[in-house]
């Protein structure tokens, strides 16, 4: 279980504005949840605290047990969360495609002939066999962001926690995301996005404005209140405006 508890972060110098304000919520093995907001609202702040890298000014979050609190924990912690950031060339080490995705692997520990099975299996899985040996550098945004992907899944995390991760795609590129999240149906997926349709995907839905949790449930239901998707400045996929149209027709003019 992926538990995030009264979660509070103030930057300094802007103790009048914390960037969350007792955020709390939990994400189950399987579950998928998208998280959703406005520029500001909180989101990556968020997603650092869940993995350690930001120390939250109160509260707790804790994976399988372990907490971020915890120094000792933090290991462990990182080994059960795959994080993958809005801009993969913020997590990109290393000096050629193949050995960026080795990297993680061999920082766990993994045997070497696991390490070469499960490298080769991710530039097939994500369609990098061409460039293994190509620097990162020289790739393209959208094959940069696969090769971030492909870095967090050969670790085989428990939950994965991915920043915005079709930012850089096109509409087949995000097709692709959809089909990884659900090739790994026993893990527990929170997907920050700015695509209305992906938190449909999704299923469930967390809103965040000016750092606090103001909605946690089912994304349609969220997409069907206008007034809280204004609120806090997030689209309503097409799917609903149509649906929505639809209904205050039959309603204004019944059969």
């Amino acid at each position: 279980m992926l538990e995030v508890e009264g979660l509070q972060a103030v930057y300094p110098g802007a103790e009048s504005a914390p960037a969350l304000r007792g955020v709390s919520f939990r994400i189950a093995p399987g579950e998928r949840v998208a998280l959703m907001g406005s520029n500001g609202s909180g989101k990556t702040t968020l997603v650092r605290c869940i993995d350690g890298l930001l120390r939250p000014s109160a509260g707790d979050v804790r994976v399988d047990g372990f907490s971020v609190l915890r120094p000792g924990d933090l290991m462990p912690l990182r080994r059960r969360i795959g994080l993958v950031f809005q801009n993969p060339d913020d997590q990109i080490v290393s000096t050629t495609v193949e050995r960026e995705i080795a990297f993680g692997p061999e920082n766990l520990g993994v045997p070497t002939e696991q390490i070469v099975r499960r490298v080769d299996e991710a530039l097939r899985r994500f369609r990098l066999e061409p460039v293994r040996s190509h620097a990162p550098h020289l790739l393209s945004g959208g094959e940069r962001q696969r090769l971030a992907l492909a870095s967090v899944w050969v670790m085989e995390p428990a939950y994965y926690v991915l920043d915005e991760p079709t930012s850089l795609l096109d509409p087949e590129g995000r097709a692709e995301i959809r089909r990884f999240v659900t090739e790994r149906p026993d893990a527990g997926f929170l997907i920050v996005t700015q695509y209305p349709d992906e938190a449909l995907f999704c299923g469930r839905l967390l809103l965040l404005r000016e750092g606090a949790l103001v909605f946690d449930g089912p994304a349609e239901t969220a997409f069907r209140d206008a007034e809280l998707c204004r609120a806090a400045a997030v689209g309503v996929p097409a799917s609903i405006r149509l649906e929505v149209f639809r209904e205050g027709l039959r309603s204004e003019h019944p059969a």
